[in-house]
């Protein structure tokens, strides 16, 4: 059995001489970075690097853990003393319906990005496991981890399983052009790393975010009638998610939210159950005008 089983992990416990099961909670961290070709991940390089980057240590050894894929792979153990996490490398390629999500993003920014990703021969996985006290530490660990993972030649970008996402990471080296934007993994970095807002058309433009369980928050969402509108409602969650993750989910169904400067006031609602399109573990919380 794998370590990670996808929804929750399990593991016994000794206790008073009986053998007991417990539930690690999923805190829904999980990256796919998909490699270019073959490697051979060394565990004291990436220590090396990480410690060059952020100052900072992260121990990373190889552990004989069981894996149930078809490939060779092998499981890399990390933790700084307060998070702990898994790095899994996979000689093959990633799961076909998880290639498919990527291949469709990567269509909207270049034929070759989406060339590269389509031949891709193996893939890494980062799990966070537990640790960080907060939400937002855990986040922020899980991307040095990541951002250290992909510094390297054959790193194609990242896709998150939560977020249900892709970047290449010609994109995050574009979109974070000062390097001083990124390594300090403020709350907005962190928003564009691990949320994926998507778009889709029902009679309505539907505008709603993916990913946001990471954060131990709500989803949002909001419907607008005007093709035009699109843009507006992007900032719109931007800047409201940007102050629920910095204030702790201050923001609860009833609550009024008004950008500065503007002259509309929306206010939150709970969003309705939708079986064929669900959001993560904390639901979703849905903009309308007041």
């Amino acid at each position: 059995m794998s370590l990670f089983s996808g929804k929750e992990q399990k593991a016994d416990r000794q206790e008073n001489g009986k053998s007991d099961k417990f539930k690690l909670p999923d805190v829904h961290i999980h990256l796919i970075i998909p490699l270019s070709s073959t490697i051979q991940f060394d565990a004291a390089n990436f220590e090396q690097r990480y410690l060059s980057r952020w100052n900072s240590k992260m121990i990373c050894k190889k552990a004989e853990l069981p894996t149930e894929y078809p490939y060779r792979s092998e499981k890399f153990l990390f933790g700084d003393g307060r998070n702990q996490g898994i790095i899994t490398y996979i000689d093959g390629p990633m799961d076909e319906g998880l290639l498919g999500i990527c291949l469709n993003e990567t269509k909207l920014l270049s034929p070759s990005s989406t060339e590269v990703l389509e031949k891709h021969r193996a893939h890494m996985l980062v799990e966070y496991l537990f640790g960080g006290e907060s939400a937002l530490e855990r986040v922020r660990c899980a991307a040095k981890v990541l951002l250290t993972i992909i510094e390297s030649n054959q790193s194609i970008g990242v896709f998150n399983f939560s977020g249900q996402m892709f970047r290449t990471k010609n994109w995050i080296n574009s979109f974070f052009k000062d390097s001083k934007i990124l390594d300090s993994l403020e709350i907005p970095a962190l928003y564009f790393l691990f949320t994926g807002v998507q778009i889709e058309i029902n009679g309505q433009y539907w505008v709603h975010t993916h990913g946001m369980e990471q954060f131990e928050l709500p989803d949002m969402e909001i419907r607008v009638m005007s093709e035009n509108e699109i843009n507006y409602c992007k900032g719109l969650l931007f800047e409201s998610i940007c102050h629920n993750i910095e204030n702790n989910g201050i923001f609860k169904p009833g609550d009024t939210f008004e950008m500065k400067g503007d002259d509309k006031i929306y206010r939150f609602k709970e969003s309705e159950d939708l079986p064929d399109h669900p959001y993560g573990q904390f639901g979703s919380i849905e903009f309308k005008l007041k």
